[in-house]
């Protein structure tokens, strides 16, 4: 069988969108917003309205403490020893208020992300495999690395989006709190502007306000490429990555063919990639952090040379400038929010734009292609066939033409045909999971069909597990799965049902196909098509499995791709699928490139 993008003929796949439709803001909703509609909705709204009043508790704390900063520098500027007890009776309150409020913001963060987490991981992965989007995703290419988008995307989202949610809203109450101070403290400032008279009420708030503006606004002319490199550096990591896990899982193939030194060159132009985009990161790192710490360091300082002028002529004490500093400098850098967080706001906007990729990826594997579409309907008779079935690849290039066949239950079909004349795409066509062509393909309703390909697929765990799958590891007896080995050839592994293992590496193509006839003679299935699916074996073990399958299963309609020739002996009809570019004659001019002979 061969590879499905070989065969297809795949476009390369399509860079996604950097800013996903509507905005980030709307992606994010849309991403988060399905919980509303689960059991969790009501633990999840009273977790968020605990981080909400958290937050709000920990300003009033903070307020108190920028309080008592000015009576202790008043009480210092007095030399007050006598008042110095009570003062520190009030920080020690101070602290253990604070030192509380960090532990329940730390399990509160706790308990909304990896809760978040777990929630959406599973929407994703729901999402993901249902109705087979995450195999037409790979089959049309429309995004990049699906699973990273699921491990790592995943967790910064919650994590980043918690972050800027409640640090956003902790900076919108502190910045009501401490403009408050701002405005009453620092009171008026008056002076002549062009023979006028000018009067600034809360002049210091003025102060902040224009000063944390105007930085906002350079940081993000400078900062504006980051985004760009963040998206193009989790795309260039998490490629370079995938690359290695392929020299892992094809091990064996590449120390048999000598090709380490081959894959030695394909990783190392992987990583340069990786490589490329660390540099462009770096020199935009070394202009726009410089210029982001020494702006956040002014602001320190930027306060007390605006209050020291009111401090010397006496209008305010030490106290009194030390709370308006310190208020200065809080909403400063609450009003600088933007800037703090800029890097990580730039990280969300690239973390919800691939996870939004994603969404939209599994929504678009359900359309129907633009141009015509294999048709599926499901029948009330008992017959798997299909009608003026024409295949094709993704890019147009027709495989094959007015495919028309049905099978009864019972009959054994042998389908035969050059290699590229479309037999495997025929078997996914009638699975439904190629939808470019023509035609119809009817399926019985209620039917069980079971697909064996050349490949057996083994998921991880006990032996037992891949010998049940797809049903679940409890579905069959211990000892009808030892019986069903034994009859397959496969008795050496009956001691071993509950042992977890790499089966897909530690048994050979020939026992892991071996392993999937065992797997049909324990489902039964009314219909079971099968792709090559004993390539591997020799003609006694193919034999000796055929005739399994013809004795327990007499009432299942066979269909098999195969070209060994003594397979015919099995089969009642065969089906000849010609190659619709090579096909000669009369054939040729109408279109069909079908014969069916009845044995």
């Amino acid at each position: 069988m061969k590879s499905l993008f070989r065969e297809s003929g795949a476009a390369p796949r399509a860079a996604a969108p950097i800013v996903p439709p509507g905005g980030t803001l709307r992606a994010a909703w849309r991403l988060a917003s399905p919980v509303l509609g689960t059991p969790l909705r009501w633990k999840a709204v009273a977790l968020l309205a605990l981080a909400i009043g958290l937050t709000l508790v920990t300003n009033h704390v903070m307020v108190a403490f920028n309080a008592w900063h000015g009576v202790f520098m008043d009480a210092v500027q007095r030399y007050d020893v006598a008042g110095m007890g009570p003062i520190a009776r009030q920080l020690a309150a101070i602290m253990a208020a604070i030192a509380v409020l960090a532990s329940l913001d730390i399990l509160l963060r706790s308990t909304l992300e990896i809760g978040g987490r777990r929630w959406m991981t599973e929407h994703m992965i729901d999402k993901w495999l249902a109705r087979g989007a995450f195999y037409r995703i790979e089959r049309d290419q429309l995004i990049d690395n699906p699973d990273q988008r699921i491990t790592q995307d995943v967790a910064q989202f919650v994590s980043l989006g918690y972050t800027l949610t409640i640090g956003f809203i902790a900076a919108l109450v502190s910045l009501a709190s401490f403009s408050e101070i701002l405005w009453r403290k620092s009171g008026p400032i008056d002076f002549v502007l062009f023979g006028h008279a000018v009067v600034v009420p809360g002049y210091l708030f003025w102060a902040a306000v224009l000063y944390a503006l105007g930085t906002s606004c350079l940081v993000h002319l400078v900062g504006k490429p980051m985004m760009r490199l963040n998206f193009a550096k989790e795309r260039a990591e998490a490629d370079f990555r995938f690359m290695m896990t392929g020299v892992r899982e094809h091990a064996e193939q590449i120390a048999l063919y000598r090709g380490s030194r081959t894959e030695s060159q394909r990783l190392r132009r992987g990583f340069d990639a990786v490589w490329r985009n660390a540099w462009q990161i770096v020199r935009f790192d070394v202009r726009f952090t410089p210029l982001n710490v020494v702006l956040l360091h002014i602001s320190v300082f930027v306060p007390t040379f605006i209050v020291l002028p009111r401090y010397l002529s006496h209008a305010i004490t030490l106290g009194d400038m030390s709370m308006m500093g310190s208020a200065f400098t809080t909403l400063v850098i609450t009003l600088s929010w933007f800037i703090a967080n800029y890097q990580s706001l730039q990280n969300f906007r690239v973390i919800v734009s691939r996870l939004d990729g994603l969404e939209r990826a599994t929504g678009a594997a359900d359309d129907a292609p633009r141009r015509p579409a294999i048709a599926h309907a499901a029948t009330a008779g008992q017959r798997l066939g299909a009608a003026g079935l024409t295949l094709a690849t993704p890019g147009g290039r027709i495989l094959a033409r007015d495919l028309s066949f049905e099978l009864a239950p019972g009959e054994r079909w042998l389908v035969r045909g050059p290699s590229g004349a479309g037999k495997s795409t025929l078997m996914r066509a009638l699975a439904g999971i190629w939808p470019y062509g023509g035609g119809t393909v009817t399926m019985p309703g209620g039917a069980r069909i079971l697909f064996l390909s050349q490949k057996n697929y083994l998921p991880a765990g006990t032996l037992k597990a891949a010998l049940c799958y797809p049903s679940a590891e409890d579905a069959f007896p211990n000892a009808v799965c030892r019986q069903v080995l034994v009859d397959c050839q496969l008795g050496q592994y009956c001691g071993q049902l509950e042992e977890s293992a790499p089966w897909g590496h530690r048994l050979s193509p020939g026992e892991q196909q071996r392993l999937a006839i065992a797997r049909a003679l324990l489902q039964r299935p009314d219909y079971l098509l099968m792709d090559e699916s004993t390539s591997a074996l020799d003609p006694d073990t193919e034999r000796h499995l055929y005739n399994l399958l013809v004795q327990r299963l007499p009432d299942t309609a066979l269909f098999s791709i195969s070209h060994h020739a003594t397979l015919g002996a099995f089969h009642t009809h065969v089906l000849h699928v010609q190659d619709s570019l090579s096909a000669q004659g009369p054939a040729a001019r109408t279109g069909s490139a079908v014969s069916m002979l009845s044995v």
